[in-house]
């Protein structure tokens, strides 16, 4: 201590002003500065004070992406890291992922609609990965109205004459969309059933009987006959030509017996008679 220093060194000596600002104790990021003073009589005893400074504010920057998980089902990790701006060791950042137990694969197409009109279902189905369980949805399809039949028509006429023939009635199909198969079912537009037209017979004329020559009152007069040759046979036929009358009995099995009357025969030389 010079001659000087000592006239101010007593009870109240002080401390010398204070020393400027340290440089900052970091190139980056948060670190302090310092400043300091030492007593005027005691040059070991110093003080010192530290404020906080701040270059190139540290941060860490942005998160990276996450890595792949470490299993598809749940109880995996995955993880990312993040760097540093002022060089300090980069974090890591570990996430639990797939947390949720339904994790599914992707759908199955959907299945064929079970109606092609007036509103059917379809479905289709995904399986759960990690418990292979498998889950179905249903949705609705082909809501569009069915085509309805009109009523039938009456049934035509027989198309046999004779025998086995067909009776046939129709019905038409409306509604539905253009292009469909409409109206589909068991039975059709038309509609037929078997007819019995009754038996099929050859009906033929007999030859022409001899004239009846009893008598001179009356032209002489010719018979001949026809009959259901099918189901019946002829039977006593016989002709009465006394004087002055011409009468022609028919009797025959089955049938319904006719006659010609005199007059009819006096209007024509020959009559015929055909049994039903």
């Amino acid at each position: 201590m010079n001659r000087r220093q000592s006239q101010h060194c007593g009870a109240d000596a002080g401390y010398t002003a204070w020393s400027a600002w340290s440089t900052c104790s970091r190139t980056c990021g948060n670190g302090f500065q310092t400043k300091t003073r030492t007593h005027i009589c005691q040059t070991e005893t110093a003080q010192s004070e530290q404020q906080p400074c701040v270059i190139n504010p540290a941060t860490y920057l942005e998160p990276g992406q996450w890595g792949p998980c470490s299993q598809t089902c749940p109880g995996g990790f995955q993880t990312r890291r993040i760097q540093h701006n002022c060089g300090e060791p980069p974090q890591t950042e570990t996430a639990p992922c797939n947390t949720d137990p339904g994790f599914f694969g992707q759908w199955s197409n959907w299945s064929v609609c079970t109606k092609t009109c007036g509103g059917g279902r379809k479905s289709r189905t995904q399986r759960q990965t990690c418990t292979g369980q498998l889950v179905a949805e249903s949705s609705s399809c082909n809501d569009n109205p069915c085509a309805i039949w009109d009523g039938w028509s009456t049934w035509g006429p027989c198309s046999a004459s004779c025998g086995n023939g067909t009776l046939t009635r129709s019905r038409k199909c409306r509604g539905g969309r253009p292009g469909e198969s409409l109206c589909v079912g068991s039975i059709g537009a038309i509609q037929s059933v078997v007819c019995d037209a009754g038996p099929c017979c050859d009906f033929g004329w007999s030859g022409w009987s001899a004239c009846c020559k009893n008598g001179n009152t009356l032209p002489d007069l010719q018979v001949r006959l026809r009959g259901n040759g099918c189901t019946q046979r002829w039977e006593n036929v016989t002709r009465i030509c006394p004087p002055g009358t011409r009468v022609l009995n028919i009797q025959c099995s089955n049938h319904n017996v006719l006659f010609a009357s005199s007059e009819q025969r006096r209007r024509r030389r020959s009559v015929e008679v055909e049994l039903p």
